[in-house]
């Protein structure tokens, strides 16, 4: 009887692959990591400096349906800066100002963005629409003043 309540249970708990599709996040950097490759998604990286003080949340990024749907292109990663696996990857980012929010393309090569600003609600739909295949955004201005991109 215990075997068959322990499959049942079991059975029922949902793995990290499904938890991401129900619009979950990873609390392991390396788990999101090889998450984001295997499934060729850009990985949204939050750095908090911990529960107790300014941090990105999360639900007030998925306040608006636009956002909820943007999310589900990428790979989210909640990191607490507090614990000891937080601590590396802070380190890992060269200890920047926390909350930090960094995106990496689709094949975690580069840092397609990154940022200590606070982020409000439209910046964070813009970030989330711009970057949202993964792909390397190169500003207008750069293109503009590059003497070999012109034709």
């Amino acid at each position: 009887m215990s075997c068959t309540l322990f499959l049942l249970l079991f059975a029922t708990v949902p793995d990290q692959a499904q938890l991401h599709l129900q619009g979950e996040h990873f609390e392991n950097y390396h788990r999101g990591l090889t998450t984001a490759k295997d499934a060729k998604k850009p990985l949204l990286i939050i750095i908090n400096p911990g529960p107790q003080t300014d941090f990105v949340s999360l639900e007030s990024v998925r306040k608006t349906r636009e956002r909820r749907e943007l999310l589900k292109k990428y790979v989210v990663v909640v990191i607490d800066a507090t614990t000891p696996h937080g601590k590396i990857v802070h380190k890992a980012y060269s200890k920047p100002k926390l909350p930090h929010v960094v995106l990496l393309d689709k094949r975690q090569e580069y840092q397609i963005f990154t940022t200590s600003e606070k982020l409000y609600g439209q910046r964070w739909t813009e970030i989330l629409t711009t970057y949202k295949n993964g792909n390397r955004v190169i500003p207008r201005r750069a293109v503009s003043n590059c003497p070999y991109c012109r034709s």
